[in-house]
């Protein structure tokens, strides 16, 4: 007998199946590669803070990349639970929907020259490797001396007018403090009672942590709120106890909106940090031929 949810699970796929390409086709996807370097020469208008920014709360790129590349252990074949069960029918089911939308090409199927796989990429998963662009620049600023890379991150994401997109974590460069208590953040997509749930890391702190957005009003902007934090001890002024701070870390902050165009570099910095972001739209391999080549 066929559990309740997998009931549901098959009217879901049936509704997907209904749907007509310009609707399929109504959602761009974009590619989004962002790189976070330091000035070598930089001033950095650092603040106290007895506290650290921590972003450890909001999806990471990584997290969700780590999870996806999780293989659970297998099961014996003679005996799988019912949510081990279900987990195969869910994944049996997804391979249908990426086999009915395809077939949503209008016209011959080679045409389209789809060669196979997901019609569209995983949104929010961190990529293997930067986008030429992106490549290029970390490479000048290792082997020049004025900026030095700290970190970078790609990943496809949904972005239509109006959206309000999402926030990711940005962080790297060390490792300031480990919360063995709490598990870092991955995506909904990913369900904690299901046995194929890849075991979590521990939530950590860092010197750079933020995060950037990218949304659509009429035109697209990127929005960053990075935060360099530089761990410091207690300290007292000799001759004033007013000036007495406790140990703390000495925040530096960039936090900048303004709207990017596709398809080139833009370049965002403060006095102390700088940021190379480049979206594109990513031409999806069911798009008939004259739409891909405009």
């Amino acid at each position: 007998m066929k559990s309740l949810s997998f009931i549901k699970l098959e009217t879901f796929i049936l509704a997907l199946a209904s749907l007509s390409p310009a609707m399929a086709e109504t959602l761009p996807i974009y590619r989004v590669d962002v790189l976070v370097f330091v000035h070598a020469d930089g001033r950095s208008d650092q603040r106290f803070s007895d506290s650290i920014v921590d972003w450890g709360e909001r999806a990471d790129p990584l997290a969700h990349a780590r999870a996806a590349a999780w293989v659970p252990p297998v099961p014996d074949m003679d005996v799988l639970d019912p949510l081990e069960e279900e987990r195969r029918a869910r994944e049996e089911a997804l391979a249908v929907i990426d086999s009915l939308r395809a077939l949503e090409v209008g016209g011959p199927r080679e045409e389209a020259e789809f060669m196979g796989g997901p019609v569209y990429p995983v949104a929010w998963m961190g990529l293997d490797a930067p986008h030429p662009d992106i490549r290029r620049a970390w490479t000048r600023m290792e082997e020049g001396v004025g900026m030095v890379p700290l970190v970078w991150r790609s990943w496809y994401q949904p972005l239509a007018q109006g959206d309000r997109g999402r926030w990711l974590r940005l962080s790297g460069d060390r490792t300031l403090g480990v919360d063995w208590l709490q598990a870092e953040s991955i995506q909904p997509e990913f369900e904690l009672n299901d046995p194929g749930t890849p075991y979590l890391l521990p939530r950590r702190t860092f010197r750079l942590d933020g995060g950037v957005r990218i949304r659509q009003r009429q035109f697209i902007h990127a929005e960053l709120d990075l935060n360099w934090q530089q761990p410091v001890a207690a300290a007292a002024y000799p001759l004033d106890d007013a000036w007495f701070h406790g140990p703390g870390y000495l925040t530096h902050r960039l936090g900048q909106t303004r709207t990017i165009r596709p398809g080139r570099l833009e370049y965002f910095d403060s006095s102390w940090l700088g940021v190379l972001i480049r979206i594109e739209e990513w031409p999806s391999p069911l798009a008939a031929p004259a739409e891909s080549a405009r």
